[in-house]
């Protein structure tokens, strides 16, 4: 229905398409869901777009060797690699070390903590 001004009024809508209440609420039941749907959808194609991405980007920076300060050197040298050896290996023969010289194993345990060190510093 229209007004004087040439405005439609709520009851020219309600008479025009939604006669019916429950028609009216299923229509916004129908909105709701769908920008809900639309607010949880972005952020899930935005993640997966840009995880493969930054994974990408951690597993180049893994194999870049870490820079060689004096400290650092001693640390190779503790850990029997050399300094231009990627992160697994330095990961690697850690492990290994830190298996042969636990205390718990009956290891020495000046060590076992020195090995710690080493590892630290190179991981910092």
């Amino acid at each position: 229905m229209m007004t004087r001004d040439g405005c439609l009024t709520l009851n020219g809508i309600i008479q025009a398409g939604f006669t019916n209440n429950m028609l009216f609420l299923k229509f916004l039941e129908n909105i709701l869901v769908f920008i809900l749907a639309i607010i949880f959808a972005i952020p899930y194609f935005i993640y997966r777009y840009f995880k493969p991405k930054r994974a990408k980007i951690e597993k180049e920076n893994q194999n870049i060797p870490p820079k060689t300060t004096k400290q650092s050197t001693v640390a190779f040298a503790t850990l029997e690699i050399a300094p231009t050896t990627n992160m697994e290996i330095i990961k690697s023969a850690y492990r290994n070390l830190a298996k042969k010289h636990h205390p718990d194993h009956n290891g020495n345990p000046q060590i076992f903590i020195k090995i710690q060190k080493a590892y630290e510093e190179l991981t910092q």
